[in-house]
């Protein structure tokens, strides 16, 4: 398992969040990316970056999702390292 930082901008405020990820390889030809800070965030593909890749539109996904329905994103704090 590895780790990854991203910074992603929020499309709607211009804001920057950090995001952890934790990157898995789940067989030969498939990878998964956890975004550990935000729930229900992640992303999967047939490379380690088509994996991260995913994850950074699932994370903007929501929090547009959120934005609409009128709701805080409901960020965890970031495990210390």
């Amino acid at each position: 398992m590895k780790t990854a930082n991203l910074r992603i901008e929020n499309p709607i405020t211009g804001e920057n969040y950090e995001c952890q990820l934790s990157v898995i390889q789940d067989s030969e030809r498939s990878w998964s990316a956890i975004v550990v800070n935000l729930p229900g965030a992640g992303g999967c593909g047939d490379t380690e970056q088509e994996a991260i890749d995913d994850a950074k539109r699932s994370v903007v996904g929501l929090i547009e999702s959120y934005a609409e329905d009128g709701v805080d994103v409901p960020w965890c704090p970031l495990p210390i390292e």
